[in-house]
């Protein structure tokens, strides 16, 4: 597009807002005030968050938006984390990029609790939601500077990987 157009500014304003990016462009569209022009794209499948870090001394909630895509639609769906990193992964799930560690083997065992929305079914869009709710006081001086990874991975009917969040 010749830089005249008012669409040649698409994308100097970017922001992921959920499982969905926005992208501006500020007085695309004439020279009415505070005009502009704001295109929704779905982000490609797989596992956002908001926000992206909590205060160690508040706590807070981080909000997950599962999105596997329509062709997973009421399919089962596991979300598993990591306080160790990303690789080596899962034993015996090569392609789940988590290092298995307590914070993975406590998601298995107690699904639905801390994390909750961790085991359940994509709606008919193929998405779902998860919530890790960390008040201040699970918080501990040896949790400061702590870093948590999240992947999730759909099954498929007889209880196969069919799907694999942020690879």
């Amino acid at each position: 597009m010749p830089e005249t157009s008012p669409y040649a500014a698409l994308g100097s304003r970017v922001r992921l807002f959920g499982a969905q990016v926005l992208s501006g462009a500020p007085e695309a569209d004439g020279t009415a005030t505070d005009s502009g022009l704001l295109v929704v794209h779905d982000a490609l499948f797989g596992l956002g968050s908001t926000p992206l870090a909590l205060s160690h001394t508040t706590g807070g909630t981080v909000h997950f938006q599962l999105d596997a895509g329509p062709e997973f639609r009421g399919r089962a769906y596991v979300m598993l984390g990591s306080a160790s990193g990303t690789i080596p992964s899962v034993p015996g799930l090569p392609l789940v990029p988590l290092a298995f560690d307590g914070y993975t083997q406590s998601l298995l065992l107690a699904p639905n609790t801390f994390l909750v929305g961790s085991l359940g079914r994509l709606d008919d869009r193929g998405r779902s939601r998860a919530a890790l709710d960390a008040g201040a006081q699970v918080f501990d001086p040896f949790t400061a500077g702590a870093v948590l990874h999240h992947a999730f991975v759909v099954l498929d009917p007889l209880g196969a990987l069919d799907f694999v969040s942020n690879r």
